[in-house]
């Protein structure tokens, strides 16, 4: 299950960032499905201001030396409130201020209370005016589609599929798979 849920958050970073391209607003997207070159460049264009927008999963949770960062948007609340601690950390290193979004829907509000609860405070609501968001509506959902085509078009499942099956492989030569299997028995 796990897994699979970190499948979907890296095809969702990588959707968005196709989606953004779509809308003309230049973004940085950092998951594990692409290589580490091409992580090291899209973490370049960020730092180097050519990409003000950087999309990242949790490859992005330590060891980055991003020391401005003036927003952080949370697309899915963090499972884990010391997650969310971290990611909106980034924004107020050195004493700088920032400011932290986070999309909620209704199956995010325990998430919420829990965040809240470990904060110590209740987290500021910020109410959007629906006639707003609805003038773009159409637009981002045609770049949405077109986005979709382009991943499959691109075919990134193919290429999840075989960066999996070489993970595997490198695993399974270097020994590492049976003991994954040994613990996972003795729990």
């Amino acid at each position: 299950m796990k897994k699979m849920l970190q499948g979907l958050i890296y095809r969702t970073c990588h959707l968005l960032s196709l989606l953004l391209e779509e809308l003309d607003i230049e973004a940085a997207a950092l998951h594990s499905f692409k290589s580490q070159s091409l992580r090291l460049a899209a973490l370049h264009r960020f730092k180097s201001g050519q990409a003000p927008i950087l999309l990242a999963t949790d490859v992005a949770s330590c060891g980055l030396d991003i020391p401005t960062v003036d927003l952080v948007i949370n697309y899915d609340i963090p499972r884990f409130p010391r997650d969310y601690v971290h990611h909106v950390g980034r924004t107020v290193r050195a004493g700088r201020g920032g400011l932290a979004v986070s999309f909620v829907t209704q199956n995010d509000v325990i998430l919420i209370h829990e965040i809240e609860a470990v904060l110590g405070k209740q987290l500021d609501k910020f109410e959007c005016k629906e006639n707003e968001v609805l003038d773009d509506v159409t637009k981002v959902y045609k770049a949405k589609r077109v986005a979709t085509m382009k991943m499959m078009d691109d075919g990134f499942e193919e290429k999840a599929k075989a960066r999996k099956a070489q993970k595997l492989k490198t695993l399974a030569e270097k020994d590492l798979l049976k003991k994954r299997s040994k613990r996972r028995k003795k729990r």
